[in-house]
């Protein structure tokens, strides 16, 4: 858990630097913005759902999916109010980053480091839930117009065009039919890149943002909601249910994650006060370090 924080921290660093340097401005910081949304996490998303499913799991994963979208349901009334004091750009960022977390990137390998690959397994079909809300629900806050062509905006989105395609593969690998292995190891070519790319942005953006203002009240308080609070009642939720202990510490490490990349790449393109998106990110995951291996050790009590 440790070295993949680290990771973050010095991905960040690096795009915070090369800004300083006059490497990388904010020309660059949008075209690079635009590969990651358009290209590379869309096949990184479709990529997660290269996996099997076999009828021995099927109920506990099944379980897990409508856990999933429980969770979705809790995040939805903490957004309905826990930030409606905050000015309106702020407000969207607070209320996406409380929706979505970064479970696909940094609570996958926690996942599977904790248990398994049957922990793996769960977050896969956990994550399918945030993945839709992520790219409909979520991708209207930053995007404002009539129903209609906000649907038709969010339909055609190409990180939920990412999800349909990863829909098919999933029902292709559960019914034995694989992808030949050129197409499998570009798409994990492709989508190794997410992670670099989204932390050296979120670095850049930093790099604009005055370093005694990074830790102010909205970032604690926040924090405190996504790495504290709702962990806390997710656990408390699912304790006194008949989910197995794997199912029970994947929602519950998921639920505990900071906020993600994806936040400030929408804040970035949509001109929603970026800076604030990045605070939340780079505050968020360095409370992490604290919080989440208390979260651990408290599924274990």
């Amino acid at each position: 858990m440790l070295d993949l924080q680290v990771e973050i921290f010095i991905l960040v660093g690096i795009g915070y630097l090369i800004s300083k340097l006059g490497l990388f401005n904010k020309q660059t910081r949008k075209q690079v913005t635009d590969l990651v949304l358009n290209i590379v996490l869309p096949v990184a998303t479709a990529k997660s759902f290269l996996i099997k499913l076999t009828p021995s799991i099927m109920k506990t994963t099944l379980v897990v999916f409508l856990v999933s979208i429980g969770i979705q349901g809790l995040y939805f009334i903490i957004n309905k109010t826990a930030y409606n004091n905050q000015e309106e750009t702020k407000k969207i960022n607070l209320q996406y980053a409380t929706m979505v977390s970064n479970a696909g990137f940094m609570g996958m390998p926690f996942a599977q480091g904790l248990y398994g690959d049957m922990g793996l397994l769960y977050a896969c079909i956990y994550l399918i839930p945030q993945r839709v809300f992520m790219w409909s629900y979520g991708l209207s806050h930053y995007t404002k117009a009539d129903f209609k062509t906000m649907v038709k905006k969010v339909a055609l989105h190409p990180c939920l065009i990412g999800i349909y395609f990863g829909i098919v593969f999933m029902i292709m690998y559960s019914l034995g039919y694989t992808l030949p292995s050129f197409v499998t190891t570009t798409m994990s070519s492709i989508g190794g890149c997410n992670t670099a790319l989204s932390m050296i942005v979120i670095g850049s953006i930093l790099s604009d943002v005055e370093p005694r203002e990074i830790l102010d009240k909205e970032c604690i308080y926040y924090s405190f909601i996504r790495l504290i609070m709702i962990p806390v009642i997710t656990y408390l939720c699912l304790r006194w249910t008949s989910l197995d202990h794997i199912g029970i510490g994947v929602s519950v490490v998921l639920a505990a994650m900071p906020a993600p990349s994806t936040c400030a790449m929408l804040a970035n393109k949509y001109d929603k006060n970026p800076e604030f998106a990045s605070k939340l990110i780079f505050v968020s995951t360095a409370f992490s370090l604290v919080t989440l291996p208390l979260i651990s050790l408290m599924i274990t009590l």
